[in-house]
């Protein structure tokens, strides 16, 4: 059971019981997200092509698999408690800073993925941030922050 409190606007404080099975679980590397995670978003494709004939045929050509793409969301707050662990927006900017692509030079960072006792892992890079701040009557000054990262195909 999770409990929040709002005792000003813009500040939220969360206490949680022990819960022995979450619905998921995110980790990178061994630097993990100091994010409060809402969701996770996985697109995988092929890179494919279709030729259309005047008989009608349809020719199908496979040149195998595109890079994915594994977007990370969750909200945030510019002022979180003073005990808080998770939840600075400009925490998390800080964190986009260091482990960016550009900054890694090349190298991947492993994404792990757990739900149900299954595990996942993919090799991707983060290539992209998004936030978004509001501030509104009813929660205070909230922000939603999405990670990208381009993952690449397992070869199977």
């Amino acid at each position: 059971m999770t409990s929040v409190f709002t005792p000003c606007a813009g500040v939220v404080e969360i206490t949680r019981e022990d819960c022995a099975e979450a619905f998921f679980t995110i980790q990178v590397d061994d630097d993990p997200i100091n994010g409060i995670m809402t969701g996770v978003s996985i697109e995988m494709s092929g890179n494919y092509q279709f030729l259309h004939t005047v008989n009608n045929f349809i020719y199908f050509y496979a040149f195998g698999d595109r890079v994915g793409v594994i977007t990370f969301t969750g909200i945030g707050f510019v002022k979180p408690c003073p005990d808080a662990k998770k939840g600075a927006l400009l925490e998390l900017y800080e964190y986009y800073l260091e482990n960016r692509a550009s900054k890694r030079g090349g190298k991947a960072q492993s994404l792990t993925i757990a739900a149900a006792g299954n595990t996942k892992t993919f090799l991707g890079f983060l290539t992209g941030m998004r936030m978004d701040i509001k501030s509104t009557d009813a929660m205070g000054t909230v922000g939603y922050w999405t990670f990208r990262f381009e993952v690449i195909p397992e070869n199977r």
